[in-house]
């Protein structure tokens, strides 16, 4: 099991003691997040909307800056493949 996986145990078992823990939703979509699974980051958003408005913006912004970088990235590869050739 990566970091990954280690992180999404513990955050999953830290919302089975403390269901309404905001931390640990947080932390629990922006992992999922990090390992690209958009649709449980915001399925952690939902959640996060009935406990805390406040990190449930930063994390509907963490979610929309981190597509922004991935279209950016592909439009970048796109534009400039030389300079992807030359790695």
């Amino acid at each position: 099991m990566g970091k990954w996986g280690k992180s999404l145990k513990i955050l999953k078992q830290a919302i089975k003691l403390k269901p309404n823990s905001v931390d640990a939703h947080y932390n629990l979509a922006a992992s999922y997040l990090s390992l690209g699974d958009r649709p449980s980051a915001m399925a952690g958003h939902k959640i996060l909307l009935e406990l805390d408005q406040g990190a449930a913006r930063d994390l509907y912004r963490l979610i929309t800056d981190s597509y922004q970088l991935r279209i950016d990235a592909r439009a970048w590869r796109n534009s400039n493949p030389a300079a992807l050739q030359n790695k």
